[in-house]
């Protein structure tokens, strides 16, 4: 279980985290919802964007105290 991040915005000025469906499935659907994320879903991999620094850092927190493994930094 992962969770990727990177220190940049991408050209539609998200932050991005990128982590399997199942990571997703299990700690992020239901306690992180709309209007502060974005949520792709492309083959097995959930991107997840907001706006907000400090919402996708809050979610790499709450992630990591799960014990999901956090590639990168935000």
């Amino acid at each position: 279980m992962y969770v990727k991040v990177g220190p940049k915005k991408d050209p539609q000025g998200y932050y991005v985290a990128v982590t399997t469906r199942d990571v997703f499935e299990r700690y992020v659907r239901d306690r992180f919802a709309p209007p502060n994320i974005v949520i792709e879903e492309v083959g097995g991999e959930v991107f997840i964007k907001s706006k907000s620094r400090s919402v996708l850092k809050k979610l790499i927190k709450f992630l990591a105290s799960k014990g999901v493994t956090v590639i990168g930094s935000i």
